[in-house]
C-alpha cells in the first residue's frame, strides 16, 4: 500500500495527514509506484527538493517561512499510519 504523509509547517504551527494513494499487490510494485509518483510530482511542480522518499518545498513571504513536505512510504495492508500509536 503506497501512502503519503503531507506536512504543512509554519514558524508558528504545523499540521499533517496521511492519504492512501495506491493499493499494490507486491512490495516491488509499490516501490515502482512510489518512484513514479515522486517523478510525476517533480515534473508538475517547480522548486521541490527530493531526498529519497521525502519531497519538500519551502517558501518565504512577509508572514514568514512555510515548509510543505510529502513523505511517501510503502506499508503492508495490515498497517494504517492514521491509527494512533498506543
Amino acid at each position: 500500500m503506497l501512502w503519503h504523509e503531507t506536512q504543512y509547517v509554519t514558524e508558528k504551527s504545523g499540521s499533517g495527514y496521511w492519504t492512501l494513494l495506491h493499493a499494490n499487490t507486491t512490495a516491488a510494485s509499490c516501490e515502482s509506484d512510489l518512484q513514479a509518483t515522486i517523478e510525476a510530482r517533480k515534473k508538475k511542480e517547480s522548486g521541490l527538493t527530493v531526498d529519497g522518499n521525502l519531497v519538500t518545498r519551502e517558501t518565504s513571504s512577509n508572514l514568514g517561512r512555510t515548509l510543505m513536505a510529502w513523505r511517501y512510504v510503502c506499508l503492508p495492508e495490515t498497517v494504517d499510519p492514521r491509527e494512533s500509536k498506543r
